[in-house]
């Protein structure tokens, strides 16, 4: 996935790491700024128990701002 576009939204710099539930990546948006892009496994994602705990992460990672 390493240098490529995803949804036209992001370019994609380097893979960051990997979890049980998907892949992170370093990466630009539009406005060039460096953000972190996490990528879920489409089996796990699926299944409802678990949209809670991704839905909470997503919100608590979104109040995240680091300059580095």
């Amino acid at each position: 996935m390493e240098n490529t576009l995803l949804n036209n939204s992001f370019k994609v710099l380097n893979k960051l790491g990997s979890g049980g539930f998907g892949n992170t990546y370093k990466a630009l948006d539009k406005y060039n700024n460096f953000v972190v892009v996490k990528e879920f496994s489409n089996n796990k994602y699926h299944n409802t128990k678990l949209f809670p705990i991704f839905e909470r992460e997503a919100k608590t990672l979104s109040f995240l701002n680091h300059k580095g």
